[in-house]
């Protein structure tokens, strides 16, 4: 919330969830502009995504059993399993870090990065129950962004905010269900992220040069704080 505007959106299966704004096509049809990676591809964010920090490690979930479902049997939620991207580069024979022990288990720096999606895979599944929540309660709205481009105006479709009216206006019964769930955090985010809007559409709208690659803006990692862990042992 304190590095960009914060929304939601309706995923393909008719849920919300929320998403950071990264950038914004120009034009129709023109390339969008991330605007938080460099002309090395690199993160320039304060804050770097979970999904970066455990690259090249992922959480993905695993089929629930063939025979259960053929048999009738209620299914069950897929269990997360780590996952990996061995074509990233980082993952091979030759390695220096080992990812498992003699006894086949995980290695120390592995049951970090487990450890470390697990807490994400949790925090995900409670801001889809928060959402479910703002989703009943009638709190999002759709977020017209207007941008100001050099054939006139365009419309940005697709996103939702918080209305703080009909967040005022919420009986007691909907308070207790916002604050049952924890997602007063959370509407309070969205709603402040609001703030760098302008900017944002500002930078997003404006002639993009890529700056030479020996002169891109490394990243800024003083992002860190305790409950961040840092991985760049692992891309040794």
């Amino acid at each position: 919330a304190m590095n960009g505007p914060l929304a939601f959106v309706r995923t393909a299966d008719d849920h919300v969830l929320p998403v950071a704004l990264l950038g914004l096509g120009p034009d129709p049809g023109a390339p969008p502009h991330n605007l938080f990676v460099d002309a090395n591809g690199r993160w320039r964010g304060r804050y770097v995504p979970a999904a970066l920090r455990a690259y090249p490690f992922t959480m993905g979930k695993a089929a629930g059993p063939a025979d259960a479902a053929a048999a009738g049997a209620p299914a069950s939620a897929p269990a997360p399993v780590l996952c990996a991207y061995f074509d990233s580069g980082l993952i091979g024979e030759q390695g220096t870090l080992p990812l498992f022990d003699e006894a086949g288990k995980p290695a120390e720096a592995l049951g970090k990065v487990l450890a470390f999606l697990q807490a994400v895979h949790a925090g995900e599944n409670h801001t889809r129950s928060v959402c479910a929540v703002l989703t009943a309660l009638e709190l999002l709205v759709p977020w017209p962004v207007t941008l100001q481009v050099a054939a006139g105006q365009r419309q940005v479709n697709g996103l939702l905010h918080v209305d703080e009216h009909r967040l005022n206006a919420l009986p007691d019964t909907g308070w207790a269900q916002l604050r049952q769930v924890g997602g007063l955090a959370m509407i309070y985010a969205q709603l402040q992220s609001e703030q760098m809007l302008p900017g944002f559409l500002q930078a997003a709208t404006a002639p993009h040069e890529a700056p030479p690659r020996d002169r891109a803006t490394p990243a800024n990692l003083d992002f860190l704080q305790e409950d961040h862990l840092d991985f760049s042992s692992l891309l040794d």
